[in-house]
């Protein structure tokens, strides 16, 4: 986790240091990772099923029988999430800043505070304070642990463990450790393990005499511990190693190469595997049975994670979020692409821009945009390719010439392909003006299946029987589209998913922009059915047909511009889409506007 080890005055200013420095950027190199070959992924295709805001810096985890306690320092408050209903059960008030890691025993949620130097005990059958003791953490990073009649915390960087009895809230014991020991973890034998930053040591502790038993030579500045798999698994700072310890033999068996050096970072054992978090690699998943890192994953995100109830639970300090994923999420893997900084929109000098942006987001998926130039809308049109076919989705706004880009494309792809030529779907997002001005170019056309914008056929080409709760799909041959009915925005809305890429196509269902709701009972199924479609899914982006959000949030351009020269990106993520559902819900089937940062509803 990141702490307050940039600078000594955070033990004033921590979190509130931290937090900005996260935001500005901290002078720090990149950890480099794991670089074979199918290890790395990108957090753009991890789809939550929950996504939990937590208003400040959510950070520390633990989990009891039926919820996650995360810490939230800026707001001295531990979150309770229920993981039945996946929502916010409770919110506590503890003492100042929270930090130094959660433990749960005794009916209770001990939470250390750095602030104050102090350690709250919460109730868990009232969500309250019950007890606050004069015993602080001896780092903000660091590490609580409970045993079966004690809890236990380090209390000083010189080396002091101390035993905190819960029956009578007091310390029976300080046991003396090696000094810069900041964490302690409960070992699966029973013993209190301990890890010494300043010494590269992991120590053992009996409960049974308050003596260090053994001291264990790992990787450089081990930090945070976990226990399991008969194991002892420290996530070593200095070089971005994990140490792993056998809990029978007392020996170091190995150090694993993950490639996350640096502060912060959180690691934990759970659902079969270890895993470990760090600013830049939020994810990175390490199997037992090898001592290997199997899968890690690039982007933002992460500072704390934790596996349990079937799920794998990531804190987003710096994003104020806390993300339930599935493990299927993180099994799949999907075709990678790129996508540009920034589009082509509708100036500032017309004469200079041709009417279409042509984009190659991987070499079977293409994305072409239409100059604001040319019409106002400048609409985004997808052309994917699979063995057998490419599909074509919406045929552009105003008098444009789209056949000409397509086919040009098309022939590019046959060519290096093989191919003497491409069977071709037309098919549109919905039914309006600004997707189907070019239509008149495909009908009728040698190679070309044209499918109108219209329910019936929709569904008699895509084997949807029933409207619009069945899931029909398109086949191009070693690639299959699921086609989604979504009506609310028009009645004809449909969304698509790529299973090759994991992008979601969702039309002017939902983009960075003004969303325009013609029947807002049916919006709001359609949007519950596409949380309930990606939910399992792999999501790489979601991609819209328009792009009317300035990336200054909450702020869109007026109706009308051409020129957008400091406009959103075009790709939103499931946890937005998780965002506008939760903000549809609350509306309680009432058709108001909504403004969230990327996106709003506008009931017609």
């Amino acid at each position: 986790m990141r702490r307050a080890t940039y600078l000594s005055a955070c033990l004033l200013l921590c979190p509130f240091l931290r937090f900005a420095q996260a935001q500005q950027g901290a002078p720090r190199h990149a950890p480099p990772g794991v670089k074979e070959v199918g290890v790395q992924r990108r957090m753009s295709t991890v789809s939550p099923i929950a996504v939990f805001p937590v208003e400040g810096t959510p950070d520390w985890q633990v989990l009891t029988d039926d919820s996650v306690w995360v810490t939230n320092s800026p707001k001295n408050t531990v979150h309770r999430l229920d993981v039945k209903t996946n929502t916010v059960a409770a919110v506590v008030g503890v003492g100042k800043q929270p930090c130094s890691g959660l433990a749960a025993g005794f009916g209770s949620i001990w939470v250390p505070n750095c602030g104050d130097k102090t350690l709250s005990r919460i109730d868990t059958k009232t969500n309250k304070v019950v007890a606050t003791l004069p015993y602080g953490p001896a780092d903000s990073e660091g590490g609580i642990a409970t045993s079966t009649d004690s809890v236990w915390m380090l209390t000083d960087k010189k080396g002091v463990l101390t035993r905190i009895d819960p029956a009578s809230n007091t310390a029976v014991a300080q046991v003396q450790v090696p000094p810069g020991s900041f964490s302690c973890v409960l070992g699966e034998d029973g013993a209190v393990w301990i890890s010494s930053t300043e010494n590269n040591l992991v120590s053992r502790v009996d409960p049974k005499t308050n003596m260090v038993t053994d001291k264990i030579a790992v990787g450089p500045e081990p930090r945070f511990l976990t226990a399991g798999g008969g194991s002892i698994w420290t996530l070593n700072q200095g070089d971005g190693t994990i140490s792993r310890v056998d809990v029978t033999a007392r020996k170091r068996i190995t150090n694993i190469e993950v490639g996350i050096p640096g502060t912060g970072g959180e690691i934990a054992f759970g659902e079969g595997y270890v895993w470990a978090t760090l600013f830049e690699i939020p994810i990175s998943q390490i199997d037992p049975a090898t001592n290997k890192v199997v899968h890690q994953w690039f982007g933002p995100g992460g500072d704390s994670i934790r596996a349990g109830f079937g799920t794998v639970w990531l804190s987003n300090l710096s994003q104020g979020t806390l993300w339930r994923i599935h493990p299927n999420q993180l099994e799949a893997g999907v075709a990678v692409g790129s996508l540009p900084e920034t589009w082509r929109t509708g100036g500032p000098d017309c004469s200079t821009l041709p009417e279409w942006q042509v984009h190659e987001y991987n070499p079977d998926f293409y994305i072409l945009r239409e100059s604001g130039c040319t019409h106002f809308e400048k609409p985004f049109l997808y052309l994917i390719f699979g063995s057998d076919k490419a599909l074509l989705e919406d045929t552009g706004a105003g008098q444009v010439d789209t056949s000409s880009v397509v086919m040009d494309v098309i022939a590019q792809w046959a060519k290096r392909n093989k191919k003497d030529s491409v069977p071709l779907i037309v098919m549109h997002s919905h039914g309006h003006g600004d997707h189907i001005a070019g239509d008149a170019q495909f009908i009728d056309k040698p190679n070309i299946q044209f499918v109108a914008a219209a329910v019936p056929e929709i569904q008699k080409s895509f084997g949807i029987e029933r409207w619009p709760t069945d899931i029909g799909h398109v086949d191009l041959g070693a690639r299959t589209l699921d086609v989604i009915p979504i009506p609310g925005h028009h009645e004809a809305s449909v969304a698509l998913y790529d299973r090759a890429t994991g992008i979601l196509l969702t039309g002017d269902s939902f983009y960075p922009g003004r969303l325009y709701v013609s029947d807002f009972p049916a919006f709001i199924a359609s949007n519950q059915r596409l949380v309930d479609f990606v939910r399992d899914k792999s999501v790489a982006h979601i991609l819209g047909t328009h792009v009317e959000q300035a990336r200054t949030p909450f702020v869109d351009y007026p109706r009308g511009t051409a020129y957008q020269p400091d406009e959103h990106a075009l790709q939103l993520s499931s946890g937005d889409l998780l965002e506008l559902n939760e903000a549809l819900r609350k509306l309680n089937g009432k058709p108001n506007r909504i403004v969230l940062r990327d996106v709003s509803i506008v009931p017609r």
